[in-house]
């Protein structure tokens, strides 16, 4: 019950996060689909995913394009993609939610069965259930499983179940050292195998912890090792069955057949057993950058040589930047890699210690634990939980020689911090209930401490994962941004800390601004915001949108799309320009089905066949953004259409007719294309004048102090 009350605090900040405050599980995701695919592709007979759903993060082998994340949450979807497509990259946050609470029903399970083995003749109290519930509490709201919620997309997806399935099977492991039994073992195998079907890297502490108590049984099993009552190895077995014995068949199948069964997978997709053939994916195809990386790599992006900048960048504890503007904390600049060392990608990111405090002083309480535990018997006390403790790390640093670093990434870590926590927490509450009735003076400030810990590490995660979530992510639509980032500086002046907007006025968008900085394009014709991401082949420019009315290239109608013959082309905007005309048309294909094309100077698009009901009426917003060089269909919350383009600065647009006499084009578009209000704008000449002001008055101070 304590247990499930942490939870439940968690999960609803959780889904706060996850739906951006908007009262709809099944939002329309972008990158949201690659899992549906894979079940669509399985009910087809085939492994193989269309390249267009894949885009960028197609593997190609034989012509064919796979996806390389593990195929579990596919798995999830199999009943509704045998049933319909509606449901098509609308799963995501339902299935985050999901392996959040998969994550922390796994940690309360793991919880109980640490106490039986740490304090097992200890009577339940209230500081028992107290703990239980702000651990759970802790590893869903106060750890990266909080940031992770910024985003419902596919790689994050991954790392929740990836690390929610090992957690239960480190709890698993833990069962099979306590109680072996033929039951026990085939339930830990079998979540150890959703874990690597889930992310095969942080699924290798199940594997590990599996492995090193077959180990440890074997070694139990050695004839010299026969009589000791003590023996040195007892941290690494398991307890005796009922015949004397300790199994060792049992944890090795255990801990071979995920293994076995993911190297299966891996070689049908790609012909090799473990690794990923990073020369086939679509943006190593892509971008010239990536092939030299890897040439210079041995075609791969792990090494030892990349260990030192991830080590130093996951455990510094300074990896904040406190800002004055809400929510007061922002990612700091990226790490700096050492000794000039190429990295594929340095992302923003925090740390262990900063963004997951409590876990981490815990974590760190449990390793002493461990180390001073007695030696006991197989399968009794602390020593018992060595192991998989062990294990659980070795699942967790796989993240150190990767030549990428990303906040998300921490999320491997959790299932160590999980049960290293647990230990300590236990550990800590047999030294403050050592003598009944009495509790240490230093008791009451130590758990005081953690609750403050705790809370910090809620507010850090939290924050990380609004500001990426609603400003800097490139899924969030410009509505949800400025609105976003509007509430930042108007809670900063509100509590009197005067935030400054870093603004800029003009006609262009440098690619070196800084991140957070605000280009304001004309009198409010269109806004940006620099998320100081370097650039490549899919990203072309270091601005995110804010806001654009017309003149900035965004058009708002409601649209309809009526009944036609199958061929007939509708115009949706005419190009035209110095450097040649362009058009945006839909065209009917039969039915209700309707696709987009786009041919303009330099490039051209064609969209997969749409489903769009004459009955229906759309809110549109066309973005023909010259700036960012993209061209967008947005029907609802739904992006129905993107392609890149280049204009120069004298391009006209005309919506919603064909100015060029194209006989294959009707002359307007026939359906309801009804204007809406232009939005936004207010907030921009609101940040406008408000960045002005600040920067009016730096002026006159300095003037008056020169």
């Amino acid at each position: 019950m304590a247990s499930g009350a942490g939870a439940a605090v968690a999960l609803a900040l959780f889904t706060f996060v996850i739906t951006r405050g908007r009262p709809d599980l099944l939002q329309w995701q972008r990158s949201g689909d690659f899992y549906d695919a894979q079940a669509h592709a399985w009910l087809a007979g085939r492994w193989s995913i269309p390249d267009g759903i894949l885009s960028i993060e197609k593997f190609l082998h034989d012509g064919r394009a796979y996806m390389y994340q593990g195929p579990w949450p596919a798995v999830l979807r199999l009943p509704l993609a045998a049933l319909t497509t509606r449901f098509d990259s609308r799963l995501t946050q339902l299935s985050m939610m999901l392996a959040t609470l998969v994550a922390m029903a796994g940690t309360t399970r793991l919880h109980w069965r640490i106490r039986s083995l740490v304090r097992p003749a200890t009577p339940l109290r209230r500081s028992d259930l107290a703990a239980a519930a702000l651990i759970t509490f802790a590893v869903g709201g106060g750890s990266t499983f909080l940031f992770e919620a910024s985003r419902a997309w596919v790689y994050h997806e991954a790392s929740l179940w990836g690390a929610a399935w090992t957690i239960v099977g480190i709890d698993a492991v833990v069962g099979c050292v306590q109680q072996p039994s033929r039951r026990r073992f085939a339930w830990a195998g079998l979540v150890i195998t959703l874990a690597m079907y889930s992310r095969s890297s942080v699924a290798l502490g199940g594997v590990a912890a599996m492995a090193i108590l077959a180990g440890g049984n074997l070694i139990l099993r050695m004839p010299w090792r026969r009589g000791r009552t003590s023996p040195w190895f007892a941290w690494a077995g398991s307890a005796s069955r009922p015949d004397g014995r300790v199994p060792v068949l049992a944890p090795a199948l255990a801990a071979g057949i995920p293994v076995a069964l993911y190297a299966a997978v891996n070689y049908i997709k790609f012909a090799t057993l473990f690794s990923i053939p990073f020369y086939s994916q679509g943006f190593t195809i892509e971008d010239a950058q990536r092939r030299q990386f890897l040439d210079a790599n041995n075609g791969t992006l792990f090494g030892l040589k990349w260990v030192p900048t991830t080590v130093v960048q996951y455990i510094r504890p300074d990896a904040l930047r406190f800002t004055a503007a809400f929510p007061f904390i922002d990612f700091p600049p990226p790490a700096r890699p050492f000794s000039g060392v190429q990295f594929d990608l340095v992302d923003y990111a925090s740390s262990l210690p900063s963004s997951m405090p409590v876990l981490a002083v815990l974590a760190a309480l449990g390793v002493w634990a461990l180390l001073r535990a007695p030696r006991q018997r197989s399968g009794t006390g602390v020593a018992a939980l060595r192991g998989p403790a062990l294990g659980a790390l070795a699942g967790g640093i796989t993240i150190l020689p990767f030549a990428y670093v990303a906040n998300r990434y921490l999320t491997d870590l959790i299932p160590a911090l999980v049960i290293l926590s647990l230990i300590g927490v236990h550990h800590l509450l047999a030294r403050s209930t050592a003598v009944a009735d009495h509790r240490p003076r230093w008791a009451v400030p130590v758990w005081a401490t953690l609750g403050v810990l705790l809370l910090a590490g809620v507010w850090v995660n939290l924050s990380l994962g609004l500001v990426f979530g609603r400003l800097y992510s490139s899924d969030v639509k410009d509505d949800v941004a400025i609105g976003f980032l509007d509430t930042r500086y108007d809670v900063g002046q509100s509590l009197g800390r005067e935030p400054f907007i870093p603004l800029q006025a003009g006609e262009g968008l440098p690619n070196d601004a800084r991140r957070g900085q605000i280009a304001i394009i004309g009198d409010c014709e269109a806004m940006y915001l620099a998320d100081g991401m370097p650039l490549n082949a899919s990203k072309h420019h270091a601005w995110n949108p804010l806001m654009r009315s017309e003149a900035g290239g965004r058009y708002l109608r409601t649209i309809t799309f009526p009944a036609e013959a199958p061929g007939t082309r509708l115009p949706l905007f005419t190009l035209t320009s110095s450097a040649g005309d362009g058009q945006l048309y839909a065209e009917w294909m039969g039915g209700a089905g309707v696709r987009f094309t786009y041919q303009g100077p330099g490039s051209g698009y064609r969209s997969p066949t749409l489903f769009l009901p004459p009955d229906r009426t759309y809110t549109l917003d066309l973005v023909v953004d010259p700036r960012l060089e993209f061209v967008q269909i947005w029907l609802d919350d739904v992006l129905a259409f993107q392609s890149f383009y280049t204009t120069p600065a004298d391009a006209l647009i005309t919506v919603g007719a064909d100015i060029l006499g194209d006989p294959l084009l009707a002359d307007t578009y026939t359906g309801r294309f009804d204007p809406l209000p232009e939005r936004n704008v207010r907030r921009c000449e609101e940040l406008r004048d408000e960045g002005l002001a600040q920067q009016a008055q730096s002026t006159d101070d300095n003037s008056y102090t020169n």
